[in-house]
Parts: structure tokens; sequence; C-alpha cells
């Protein structure tokens, strides 16, 4: 088994989360915070008395001692002094998630600005998500996965989202999406609507993902030229209470054969730009 470099890094999801706007209110992560807290000062002897350095000039020295975490160590680093690391190349602990729940994780995300904008955050940010630690309290190991790969995504490390996908083996309905939404949105037609069809075939999945699946097979109608199926699917979508306005109404005017005037939010998602690519050219300064 591999060690972190140290272990103060198990508080790393905290720290990134507070630092991006998101920190979970948790009673366990609280006890975590605690350790951040100012200490009460304690009060100092108004002449304290130097201690002597081996060699130094004059009685007693010029110097006091040095502190002693500056101290050379008296023994070597030994295993037992470092965190377990996981070995899946981020460096971090394998209690990398201690403190967080599930709950609290998917309140933050959606709160926090994303990706990061400084990039020594943006860095660990990448190296969190990308680690293969197990998962928080009260999580499976598909939720958490579903919940990784939507944040690489949010994020646009989409090549790390690929990384993420390539090692996993699950077909879960989310994974499945996620995998469908990444390939359509890097403009892997092909791959993302054979995927598509595939999971809208199954059973199971919830009404998020039902419409989520609507809007891929309604993508996918459109690409192939079936007016129809795209208007169907962008019905479909609607029925299941999908939030996603631009895309439903991009099929609908593909199905009308008219180019809608569309909705444009504060924010387009890689999606959206793919939708608006079925009416024609995109006006990416526009966008």
């Amino acid at each position: 088994m591999r060690f972190a470099p140290d272990a103060s890094l198990v508080l790393a999801p905290l720290v990134v989360l507070a630092l991006l706007g998101g920190a979970p209110q948790d009673a366990r992560a609280q006890n975590f915070w605690d350790l951040f807290k100012p200490q009460p000062k304690t009060a100092e002897p108004t002449n304290p008395p130097k201690q002597a350095i081996p060699g130094a000039a004059g009685p007693g020295g010029p110097y006091s001692a040095p502190p002693p975490w500056l101290e050379p160590r008296s023994r070597p680093v030994e295993r037992a002094d470092l965190a377990p690391a996981v070995d899946d190349g981020s460096e971090l602990p394998v209690q990398l998630w201690r403190g967080l729940d599930i709950k609290s994780m998917e309140t933050a995300l959606a709160e926090i600005d994303l990706p990061p904008r400084s990039p020594v955050l943006n860095n660990l940010w990448r190296r969190m998500l990308r680690s293969t630690a197990p998962p928080p309290a009260g999580a499976s190991e598909d939720h958490f996965l579903a919940l990784r790969l939507e944040a690489l995504y949010r994020s646009g490390l989409l090549e790390d989202m690929g990384r993420v996908l390539n090692a996993t083996g699950s077909t879960a309905p989310a994974i499945q999406a996620l995998r469908v939404r990444r390939d359509i949105g890097l403009g892997h037609r092909e791959t993302g609507c054979r995927l598509a069809t595939a999971l809208a075939a199954r059973n199971g999945p919830g009404a998020r993902l039902k419409g989520e699946a609507q809007l891929f097979a309604g993508y996918c109608a459109a690409v192939s030229g079936d007016k129809a199926g795209a208007g169907l699917s962008a019905a479909l979508a609607r029925e299941e209470g999908l939030d996603a306005e631009l895309p439903i109404e991009v099929l609908e005017g593909v199905a009308a054969g008219i180019k809608p005037k569309v909705h444009l939010g504060k924010r387009a998602l890689l999606l959206d730009y793919r939708f608006l690519e079925l009416l024609g050219p995109v006006n990416t300064a526009q966008l």
C-alpha cells in the first residue's frame, strides 16, 4: 500500500468546497474545521531565557534555540507517520472523503461555481475527482461515481471524465447517460447515438433520466433527418418534466421545419451548443 505525503490532505475536500463557497454544514465536518480556529494566546514571560547554542559567540550566544519544528528530525519518517494513499496516481489519502456525507456533497456541488478559477485549486479539484478513494458516508459506488462524473462535466474536464469512465465497468443508467452526454458533447455522434438508443430502451431509470434519454433520442433523430421523431422526443422530454428549455425548443423547431427563437440563459452548456448546431452555423460570439 502506498502512503500520502501529508495526513492533513484528508481535509482536502472540505478545504476545496469551502474555498469554492459550498462547505457542507455537517456536524462531523464541523469537528474538522475546529482545527483551523485560532487558539487563545498564552501569556509570554517578559524576559524569556535564551538557550545557548553550541559554538555561538559570547556568553549564552546571541541567538535563542530554534523552535522545535525547525530542528532536524531525530529519526527518519516512518510509514506509520503517513496516511495511506490511494494507488491511483492522485497521491491522496484513502480516507479522502472522511467527514462528508453524500447529501452534503450534492448540496455543495449544486451551489459552487465550477470550474475553480485558481490553478492550484483546479489541480487539486481534478485529483480529488479522479481519485478512486472509497465514497463518503451514505453513497453507493455508482451514485458517487455519477456525482464525480457530473462534477467533471460541469468543470469542462472531459478528458478526465473519459479516463474515469474508461476505468469503470458500471453500466448503471446514470453512468450511461453521462457517457452519452460526453460523446455528444465532443461531437462523437455515432457512438453517442448508439448508447442513447440503448439507454432509451432500458427500464427503471427515474424521471430525470427518462427525460434526458428522450432528449438524446431527439438529438439523434434530428441528426438522421427524422423530424417526426425529434418532435415526439421533445414532447416526451417535456412530459417527464426535464428542465432543458433550449434543447427542447431546438427539437420542436426541427420538427416544425423552422428556426425558433431560442432562449439563451446566463450560461450555455456544451449540449446547448451541440443542439444549436442542428439549426445551422452557431454564432459563437453571441453564445
